[in-house]
């Protein structure tokens, strides 16, 4: 299976075979994209080829009661130091998606995250906000640097942060993804949900 992007300028040379039998776009500089989605079977290298949406739209950014929602990634130890670090230079984030035999694999809600919340399991944290434009897909010869929640997945569903603002919450509770058994994939719950009540007003 071969995947590309949609609109993504490609070297002639790096997809002259998968683009065998469609008709890409070609610019100035001899580069070319697609400028659709959908899949085809390539006759040339016996396999099929899927061109994914360079952007997956955002309904919103709450979930169906109206609670904004906030991606969670977790980290330990120096590894959550180095995300927290790497997030604030860059400001991209990479959830790795799957791939089940021919079927993407989406999260559902995942593209309608206000907040990126790289966090531990001593509830330490740092938050930034999704830059609005909604997450893109991009395949992983494409990636650049960047803050990911596993490496070597074919596609990356990467959200972009918010770098001159930084959302204050105070103290957060991840007890719902520490003792969900899978805390290490990503979650995404209503910040309201994980703030902690001041109780010493």
């Amino acid at each position: 299976m071969r995947i590309l992007i949609e609109e993504y300028q490609y070297e002639v040379a790096a997809v002259k075979d998968i683009l065998h039998g469609i008709d890409p776009l070609t610019n100035i500089e001899g580069k070319v994209s697609i400028h659709y989605v959908g899949y085809y079977y390539n006759s040339l290298l016996k396999d099929c080829v899927f061109i994914l949406p360079k952007v997956l739209l955002q309904g919103g950014t709450n979930d169906a009661d109206g609670q904004e929602l906030a991606l969670c990634v977790t980290k330990e130890g120096i590894h959550f130091d180095n995300a927290v670090a790497k997030m604030k230079q860059t400001g991209k984030l990479g959830i790795a998606l799957n791939m089940n035999g021919a079927t993407l694999q989406l999260v559902e809600g995942f593209t309608a995250a206000k907040y990126l919340i790289i966090h531990n399991k001593s509830n330490k944290y740092a938050a930034f906000f999704v830059d609005g434009k909604g997450p893109k897909l991009v395949s992983a010869n494409e990636m650049a640097d960047m803050v990911t929640t596993k490496k070597g997945a074919s596609v990356y569903l990467v959200y972009n942060a918010e770098l001159k603002a930084i959302p204050a919450f105070g103290k957060l509770d991840f007890t719902p993804i520490t003792m969900s058994g899978d805390s290490y994939s990503p979650h995404l719950l209503s910040i309201k949900s994980l703030i902690i009540e001041n109780n010493d007003v």
